[in-house]
This record gives C-alpha cells, sequence and structure tokens, in this order.
C-alpha cells in the first residue's frame, strides 16, 4: 500500500514540474496576419515625404526587397506603392534576413535579379529628380514590425547659361548652335555601395533656347574626379569653333543641389581659334558655378 502511494506522489511531482518548467518558457504569439511560417512587417513612408512627393509630381515609388543568402542577394519582392499609402504590410518568410530599399522617378531599374548588381538609370534630359532610400538591413523576426525607408534625392541638375546678356548674344553672328559635352556626370548608379559609372552627358543648344541647356546626374563622389566641359561652336550645320581644351568647372556633382554654370561663351580667350570680330579681354575668362538647394 506504501509503495503504491509512493509512485502515485511520484508521477504527481513530475507532472507538477513539467507544467512548472512549460510556464516559464516565453510563448511565442502568432502573427494574426500573417500565414503560418510567415512574417508582416510594415514599410512606412513619412507624411512629410509624400507631402513633398506630391510637390514634385510623384504619385508612387517602388520597393525593392532582396532576400540575403551566403554570397549573395536575390530579389524577393518588388511593390510598387502609391504615394498615398504610407504604410505597407507585406508578408515575408519568417526567420530570414533581408535588405530593402525604395525608389522613386527613376527612369528604368536594371540587373535586379540581385541587390549586389541593381542599378538605376536616368534619362538625363527629362525634368524628372530620381528619390532613393539608403539600403536597410533587418530579419523577419518578432524583434522587426516596422521598416523606415526614408527617400532623398540622388541626383543634381545643371544649368548651363552663357555669362553674356540676350542681346550680346543675338548681336553676334559667329555661331547659331553650341555643343556642352560635360565628362564625369553619370546617368547610373548602382545602388549597392552608391557607385556612379562616369560618362559624358552631351546637350545641344540654340537661340531659341537663349543657348541655355539643363540635364540631371547622378552624385558623383564615387567617381572621384571633376567634371570637365567641351563646347563645340556651330553655325549652319558646321562646326567653326572649339572651346580651348577641356574646360574645367571645378564640380563634383553632389545629391539634391543645382548647379547654375555661367560660361562667357563670347570670349576671345574662351575659344581655340579667336572670333575675328572680338577682342581679347584684359581679364582671364572664368566659368562661374553657383550650387543652391534643390
Amino acid at each position: 500500500m506504501c509503495k503504491k502511494l509512493s509512485n502515485i506522489l511520484l508521477l504527481s511531482l513530475i507532472g507538477f514540474a513539467s507544467c512548472t518548467q512549460a510556464g516559464d518558457e516565453p510563448v511565442r504569439q502568432p502573427d494574426p496576419d500573417a500565414p503560418d511560417g510567415m512574417h508582416t512587417v510594415e514599410m512606412s513612408l513619412s507624411r512629410a515625404a509624400a507631402t513633398e512627393f506630391e510637390a514634385a509630381g510623384i504619385d508612387k515609388y517602388t520597393i525593392y526587397i532582396y532576400k540575403i543568402e551566403r554570397k549573395t542577394s536575390t530579389l524577393h519582392t518588388e511593390k510598387e506603392v502609391s504615394v498615398d499609402d504610407q504604410r505597407i504590410s507585406l508578408s515575408l518568410p519568417l526567420g530570414e534576413q533581408f535588405q530593402a530599399f525604395a525608389v522613386a522617378n527613376a527612369g528604368t531599374v536594371t540587373d535586379k535579379e540581385t541587390f549586389e548588381t541593381v542599378t538605376l538609370n536616368i534619362d538625363p534630359f527629362t525634368d524628372k529628380a530620381v528619390w532613393m532610400s539608403s539600403p536597410v538591413k533587418f530579419a523577419s523576426d518578432k524583434s522587426v514590425s516596422t521598416v523606415s525607408l526614408p527617400l532623398q534625392r540622388v541626383v543634381s541638375r545643371v544649368d548651363f547659361v552663357p555669362a553674356e546678356t540676350p542681346e550680346e548674344l543675338s548681336s553676334q553672328s559667329n555661331f547659331d548652335r553650341l555643343i556642352l559635352s560635360f565628362t564625369n556626370a553619370a546617368t547610373s548608379y548602382k545602388v549597392n555601395g552608391g557607385v556612379a559609372e562616369a560618362r559624358t552627358i552631351t546637350a545641344e543648344t540654340d537661340a531659341s533656347k537663349g543657348y541655355k541647356a539643363s540635364f540631371h546626374t547622378f552624385e558623383t563622389s564615387s567617381i572621384g574626379e571633376e567634371s570637365l566641359l567641351d563646347i563645340v561652336y556651330s553655325k549652319g550645320g558646321q562646326q567653326v569653333n572649339t572651346s580651348a581644351g577641356s574646360l574645367e568647372t571645378g564640380v563634383r556633382y553632389a545629391a539634391n543641389n543645382l548647379y547654375t554654370m555661367s560660361v562667357p561663351v563670347l570670349s576671345a580667350d574662351f575659344v581655340q581659334t579667336p572670333w575675328s570680330t572680338m577682342s581679347r579681354s584684359t581679364r582671364k575668362p572664368v566659368i562661374t558655378v553657383t550650387k543652391t538647394s534643390l
């Protein structure tokens, strides 16, 4: 009888200990908005950013989410989002590592299969400023519920303007068109590392435009070299002169800036072959650059 009672007491103590241990362990709460094995993460856009987008005529942006693997990060989700939707809920596999960024107004996004190769591209002559968020790494677990993606401009704008007055330009007959080539600008930008690809952007302008020209370029800090300007003067479709070599602008393009370049295009000192109708000035002509925020 005593032995039977001892066995009953022993079983009761084991059962009590098991219940106590189970009660001490944290209970993993399921995500009510996600299917089994998934976790819901909200991507957020601030109201201030939405207001800026609306002012810039931007009504949508795209979120790119990459799953981090051993040697690379592969595209998991690409989602176009309305600016009106400040919070977007996405279901991601539970327990994985991801990185995400958002972009608006890019002309095209190429090589987007992996994060290491995804590249933004622009047409430099469209009047659109590209916005992008810095890439954010996060885990799809209970420690992360919201990922903020603050976007900012990643391009600058360049305005070429003659230093001379409209009256001075209209009174000359040496040329009727300018071909402007800006080196060390960028129309392609790798998101990974923020690496711009150096290229030359060529713009044409004439009297109908006041010999002015504008273009956009990605920021070029990764290129490390200043932009140079070459000018070809044309009349009646024929080249009649060039600038006196590549002209130094003293500029490395930084994002979110407007660079106004004032260039003395009529100066006899500023061209390879001095205009016969103009005399050399006593002062060396220079390019004046004014930088302001966009």
